[in-house]
């Protein structure tokens, strides 16, 4: 083989094992830490990444480097989605879950004590499950390597820490025309936005 079939081959593998994972050019780059640029260049033939480059995607698409670099038909492809790849996704669900629970027993716990001790509003314990389990997400999204919804649990983080911050300050203060505080949120959110677009 040439370097120019290899091109080839490895253009047509990627092509089909990205497209029956149900991945966009730019998903699977973000998956693997590539730009959606050197991506596409692969897809057209023009280039292919280095061996520690293929290794990542060959351990990605759960396929040898020299399966990736071969001629393969189209029943050769490996299915969409593979049991083990499923057990994953339904493990990761239930564990982001039962974190969000986590965080929600964490705050009846806060509740209680409050109200043991008499503390004004121990209700306001609740108003963090939202940021704090945004915040759960996030992190377990990191560590599988699923970027696609960060922009969603980022922008719900901006949005509720600064809820809550004004509802907690404005209820044990008593002060509720702190209203300005929630402005805040104009540019943080366009922050994200535009952090989103660079990277």
């Amino acid at each position: 083989m040439n370097i120019f079939e290899i091109r080839k081959n490895f253009a047509n593998n990627i092509i089909a094992l990205r497209t029956a994972k149900d991945l966009t050019q730019t998903q699977f780059a973000e998956q693997i830490n590539y730009t959606d640029k050197a991506v596409s260049k692969w897809e057209r033939g023009e280039s292919i990444p280095d061996i520690s480059g293929l290794s990542v995607i060959a351990d990605f698409f759960n396929v040898t480097i020299d399966w990736l670099i071969s001629r393969h038909s189209p029943e050769e492809v490996p299915d969409k989605i593979s049991e083990e790849e499923e057990k994953h996704r339904k493990n990761h669900l239930w564990i982001s879950i039962l974190a969000v629970i986590g965080v929600l027993f964490v705050a009846t716990v806060a509740f209680i004590v409050l109200y043991m001790l008499k503390v004004a509003h121990p209700w306001v314990a609740y108003l963090w499950v939202i940021p704090l389990g945004m915040i759960v997400m996030l992190i377990f999204n990191a560590i599988w390597g699923k970027y696609d919804h960060n922009f969603i649990f980022i922008s719900l983080i901006v949005w509720f820490v600064i809820l809550s911050f004004y509802l907690t300050f404005s209820v044990f203060s008593g002060r509720w025309n702190l209203w300005p505080i929630i402005l805040l949120i104009i540019p943080l959110q366009a922050a994200v936005i535009f952090w989103y677009k660079i990277r």
